[in-house]
C-alpha cells in the first residue's frame, strides 16, 4: 500500500509541475508586459503596474482559469 501512495504522489506532483509550466507559458502568451517564473510549487508574477493590472484584468484575478 506505502508503494502505491508514493506513486500516486510522484504522479500528482509530476501534473502539478506539468500544470505550472503550462500556465506560466500561457501567461507570457495572454498577458503582454507581465513574465512569469516558476519557483519551486510557485508562479511569480514580474511587470509594471501589475496591482493595478490584477484588478482590471479578470484574467490575472483567475489565474487558474489558464490551466485548461
Amino acid at each position: 500500500m506505502a508503494r502505491l501512495h508514493a506513486r500516486a504522489m510522484g504522479l500528482g506532483a509530476k501534473a502539478a509541475a506539468i500544470a505550472r509550466e503550462r500556465i506560466a507559458e500561457r501567461i507570457g502568451d495572454d498577458l503582454p508586459g507581465i513574465a512569469s517564473a516558476i519557483d519551486g510549487e510557485r508562479i511569480v508574477l514580474t511587470g509594471r503596474r501589475l496591482r493595478v493590472r490584477l484588478l482590471s484584468e479578470p484574467l490575472l484575478r483567475w489565474i487558474g482559469s489558464l490551466a485548461r
